[in-house]
Parts: structure tokens; sequence; C-alpha cells
């Protein structure tokens, strides 16, 4: 299965959650462009491409017809989600060629499958084309340096943060305020030894983290 969206976010939330589909040999595209040269490289099978609408370049809508217009990728289904589907995305959809449409978050579980014993089991890790981000290269940093706990609270800008610790061995202990984080991050540098590392979001959640850091 190819799935093609902008989001990195969703992408890597596709990825943890295909390690549970282990039916399934997920390959990943951050662009139609991307999509299209790895189909033209790809020497296995694609049984289904899972395609954003909205994507910048090459939208979801005209890459479909792109590709059913292709005689190569023609015979693969095609299905497109976004967000918010409306009757008219949808009729747009099908005029492309699309077989269905779906909203987001991509459920893995409800999408159109071939038959399980039509498919080959596949015990290979999930293909991704990726760009290392500043996110992962902090998280790496932390696990070398020997943290294997971070404590905070989740939500905006350090969200690729927590993102990227979800792929990583370090433990994640999420707490109601930023302030109880301090603490307890705190607490457990002064019981073990090791680092206290707290990850708290910018504005609010550094200034509720504040409290903490001065006691």
């Amino acid at each position: 299965m190819l799935l093609v969206d902008d989001d990195d976010l969703q992408l890597r939330a596709l990825r943890r959650a295909g390690r549970s589909e282990r039916r399934l040999e997920l390959l990943f595209a951050r662009s139609a462009i991307e999509a299209f040269k790895l189909l033209e490289a790809e020497t296995r099978p694609v049984d289904l491409i899972v395609m954003d609408v909205y994507m910048p370049d090459v939208d979801g809508v005209e890459a479909c017809r792109w590709l059913k217009a292709n005689t190569h990728t023609a015979h693969i289904p095609v299905v497109l989600t976004s967000v918010t589907i409306t009757p008219a995305l949808e009729r747009v959809a099908y005029d492309a060629g699309a077989m269905r449409t779906i909203p987001k978050p991509i459920d893995l579980t409800k999408l159109p499958l071939p038959p399980i014993k039509a498919r080959q089991a596949v015990d290979i890790p999930s293909v991704m084309t990726k760009t290392t981000r500043g996110a992962d290269l902090l998280v790496s940093m932390l696990a070398q340096a020997g943290v294997d706990v971070v404590f905070g609270l989740p939500g905006g800008a350090i969200s690729p943060v927590h993102d990227a610790l979800i792929d990583n061995e370090i433990r994640v202990i999420t707490t109601k305020h930023e302030a109880g984080a301090m603490f307890a991050a705190a607490g457990y540098a002064h019981t073990t030894g090791k680092l206290g590392v707290v990850a708290v979001t910018s504005g609010p959640g550094a200034l509720n983290a504040m409290t903490g850091l001065a006691s």
C-alpha cells in the first residue's frame, strides 16, 4: 500500500499504526511527484494508493487522473482522503477515477484492502523516504546522553518532539500541568542521579513550567 501525504506527522502516525498490521507492507511519499517516482522504481506490486487531496504542486485529484491515464498504474485502486469530505469533493474524486473517499484521520483497518488470502504476508519494516527532522536529532542526542525518561505535556510547538519520542525507547511520562512535569523531573534526578528532562511547549506551557524551575 502506498500512502501519500505532505503532512509528516500524519505519515509517522500511519507508520506506527502499520506496525500492528503486519500483513501490510507500507510505502510512503510526501508528494504526488514523489509517489510517481516511487511507483516507477517499485518492483513489487502496489495493491492500493491512499492519497491526500490537498497537497502542494500536484493535488490528489489531479494525481489520481494521471495515475488512471497511465497504463502502468491505471489498475491500482486509489482512495482520496481529506479532513472534510463534501459531496462536491466526492463527485470530483469519482470523476478522477478514485474508488472512494475517506475522512482523516485514516484508519488502516477500514481501508478497502484486497482479500488477505490474495496477499503475501510480509515482515519487512515500512519503507519511508525520510528527511531527518530537528526533533529526531534532539531525541537521538537525548538517548546518547543516557536519558531514559522524559516528563512533559504534549501540544503545540513541542508536538514533533513528543512524536519523535514515540519512535524511540525513551519513556514519556505525561502530567496534567507543566509545573508538575518540572517537579517530577527534579525528583527523578535527585533519586536516580540521572538527567531530569522536561519537554513542554512554548508560550503558556513554558510559563507554567517556570513555577517548577523557580522552586
